[in-house]
């Protein structure tokens, strides 16, 4: 799904309830036919727009639905930092098993560890984003690998794999055959895990969300819309996990 971001900005949209003020990520997609908003976080959203459309269109429709944004900015979860999300929610879905994660404390290097029951991280004593660089070099290597091997099994081809931090979105595929992941997939089921590689994969043959792509996706990915609402549902929370 080729993509970009720029133009990210604040902007202060007047609602019925007065002014109020939110971070703007402008996403531009060749696949995108309409103007859309996505709520990313308190605070936050996710202004998505044809690459053909200009910015200054994108954010008349922005201002046009300004009451509806506030009402559901209102709504949208308070950011949690990874350390606080797992000491709540402490197992990972990883390779099909259930995992315990446990959090440590190393006086050295940080590092983690993993077995067939439990994973454990043990960041550094004396660095703050300790956990947070650890653990997005585990969620790299898990995601990387599951996708690899999906698409092996699927014989769909791909250039290159990548894991990066997208505030309002799961993954995207670039008209280079690039695959990109959020991280905080691996703090999801590993049904949406998945879902979301296997979604991203069948953009090779189609580039939309036609009938077409639906109906070839559903040809290895069964329940495959079922799937997509029900991710939808749980995204926001997830989304609001920051690595910090």
């Amino acid at each position: 799904m080729p993509s970009s971001r720029d133009n990210d900005f604040i902007a202060e949209l007047r609602t019925k309830r007065g002014t109020v003020r939110v971070n703007v990520a402008v996403v531009n997609s060749a696949r995108a036919r309409n103007f859309g908003v996505r709520i990313a976080g308190k605070g936050s959203i996710r202004l998505t727009k044809p690459t053909y459309a200009s910015l200054k269109s994108a954010t008349e429709f922005m201002h046009s639905i300004a009451d509806w944004i506030a009402e559901h900015l209102e709504d949208a979860p308070e950011k949690t930092g990874l350390r606080a999300y797992l000491e709540k929610n402490p197992t990972l879905e990883i390779d099909g098993a259930e995992k315990q994660v446990w959090l440590e404390t190393s006086r050295t290097d940080s590092f983690f560890v993993e077995d067939e029951k439990s994973v454990v991280f043990s960041a550094a004593q004396n660095d703050g984003d300790a956990l947070g660089t650890l653990f997005r070099k585990f969620a790299v290597s898990k995601i990387s690998a599951l996708a690899e091997r999906t698409a092996q099994t699927l014989d769909i081809p791909y250039s290159a794999i990548s894991v990066r931090d997208q505030s309002g979105r799961w993954a995207s595929r670039s008209s280079s055959g690039t695959l990109s992941f959020n991280w905080r997939m691996v703090l999801l089921p590993q049904k949406y895990q998945n879902y979301i590689i296997r979604h991203e994969l069948a953009h090779v043959r189609f580039m939309d969300h036609s009938v077409s792509f639906w109906l070839w996706l559903n040809s290895f990915c069964p329940h495959a819309k079922r799937l997509d609402r029900e991710l939808s549902k749980i995204s926001r929370e997830i989304f609001a996990v920051s690595l910090k």
